[in-house]
């Protein structure tokens, strides 16, 4: 089924307001299988209303309508409901109680205007409103014979999401034929959106049954592939299938194929390789390190940065000669590797080793070298008496946690439990395709972070190429 959201009041015609309700409303149509194919702004003027809602009705099943259901001059979306449908409004007693009985709760006298928020359509359902006074509503009607439904949700985020969700999903589940759409996002760098287009249009356009989207912007390709089928495993076969063949065109220029930003991929790399990073950064102004601290996790292989925006700063900090500063100019290649050399020969910090990083594991050191730290951890029945404790070994072989004793097989089982594996950051799900696709190798490596630099400052070139230092 087809749908339209209209969103009312000319706020969002002005560069101070945007709407974002349309975005959620979205999201939860698709999950019933509902594609919205229009999504239309209009100002507070009543016969734009009613030419927007005419053309709505003609050309989808489903139209919901944001806005305008308060109690001022300007609200009119009842009013253009009526017209363009030939409805009549009738004033509802039990909405004029309830909004006498909000008026006395808050204490404050009952406006004759705020009366206008009780007129309902002739034929509608009024769908209740917890959080404001504007209630919803609900007309199935016939439109140029054929059904249309036709839904009146209020504008402010924190009522329309909540009727929309609670009155409205329910309804349309026992309504709208059972669909289901499946989704895949695939993620390209460094490829111009023209070129990119020209090498998989010829691909995407075999599969009619699957909407696909290129959007370009800093530096970023994003493909959006969309298929709605009856059967949920159809639809998601035809998006992989496709996914396939476009993940082969791209080659190299594919990092993502299941929508993972740039900035998880380069942590998931680092992560294989055990691998710690950190950034200088002059023009993009703390972009990059901005970007990576911005996934959960990231604290696992991000050791800090710095903005070195001036040439004092990047001899002060980086110790950047000022001699290759005046030679070469502060945006060059050669200043780029000397401040990337600089931060790559910090001393490392002290976790950084096989496991160390694993909490466990510090703990289980920790338990090894401090008797009493362990004996307080101990079960009180378990603790045994302090001469006990002060025969037990204090160095950094594991003690058994049973006997006490040093090294041995019970000690040699600790030891086996101590080595945790290491895993990437709990925060980061990446796909079976993604793991199995990306390889864990420098170049790839490499290639992530100089795709985040230059999508960082959105104007690639060679001053991001030495991010990493020689091997």
């Amino acid at each position: 089924m087809k749908s339209e959201i209209i969103a009312v009041g000319s706020e969002m015609l002005t560069p101070f307001r945007q709407d974002t309700n349309s975005l959620h409303l979205t999201e939860k149509l698709n999950e019933l299988g509902v594609t919205v194919h229009f999504k239309t702004i209009v100002g507070d003027r009543r016969k734009d209303l009613v030419g927007a809602i005419r053309a709505a009705m003609s050309r989808t099943d489903i139209v919901v309508l944001m806005g305008g259901l308060g109690p001022t001059e300007d609200d009119l979306t009842r009013e253009a409901v009526a017209e363009a449908l030939s409805l009549t409004l009738r004033r509802d007693a039990g909405q004029v109680a309830a909004l006498h009985a909000r008026a006395a709760a808050w204490r404050i006298p009952m406006p004759q205007n705020n009366l206008k928020q009780a007129d309902v359509l002739e034929g509608a359902l009024v769908l209740a409103n917890p959080n404001g006074s504007a209630p919803g509503q609900w007309i199935d009607t016939t439109y140029s014979g054929y059904r249309k439904l036709l839904m009146l949700v209020p504008g402010p985020p924190s009522e329309c999401k909540p009727l929309f969700d609670a009155e409205c999903i329910p309804r349309l589940r026992e309504l709208v034929p059972v669909r289901h759409i499946a989704k895949r996002t695939l993620r390209a760098a460094m490829i111009p959106e023209s070129q990119a287009d020209k090498l998989l249009a010829p691909i995407y356009t075999a599969y009619t049954d699957v909407e696909t989207t290129i959007l370009a912007h800093a530096g970023d390709i994003q493909l959006t592939l969309e298929c709605a089928k009856a059967n949920l495993h159809a639809a998601q076969q035809r998006v992989d299938e496709l996914a396939g063949r476009l993940e082969e065109a791209l080659e190299d220029w594919l990092y993502s194929s299941d929508g993972e930003s740039l900035e998880q991929i380069v942590l998931y790399y680092l992560g294989l390789r055990q691998a710690t990073i950190a950034v200088a950064e002059s023009c993009t102004g703390g972009m990059i390190s901005s970007r990576i601290t911005g996934v959960s996790g990231s604290s696992r292989s991000f050791v800090g940065g710095a903005v070195v925006y001036s040439d004092a700063m990047k001899t002060a900090l980086a110790g950047v000669p000022a001699e290759l500063i005046a030679e070469h100019g502060a945006v060059s290649e050669e200043v780029a590797k000397a401040l990337a050399a600089a931060f790559a020969s910090a001393p490392a910090p002290p976790w950084r080793g096989r496991h160390r990083h694993c909490r466990a594991h510090r703990r289980q050191r920790r338990k090894a070298r401090r008797p009493g730290l362990h004996r307080r951890l101990r079960p009180p029945e378990d603790r045994g008496a302090p001469e006990e404790l002060s025969r037990r070994p204090r160095t950094g072989a594991a003690v058994d946690h049973a006997t006490g004793a040093g090294p041995g097989p019970a000690a040699a089982a600790v030891r086996r439990q101590a080595a945790i594996p290491f895993a990437p950051a709990r925060g980061l799900a990446y796909s079976e395709h993604a793991w199995t696709m990306r390889r864990s190798s420098r170049s790839n490596l490499a290639s992530a972070m100089e795709s985040l630099a230059c999508a960082a400052c959105e104007s690639p070139s060679t001053t991001c190429s030495s991010i990493l230092p020689p091997e």
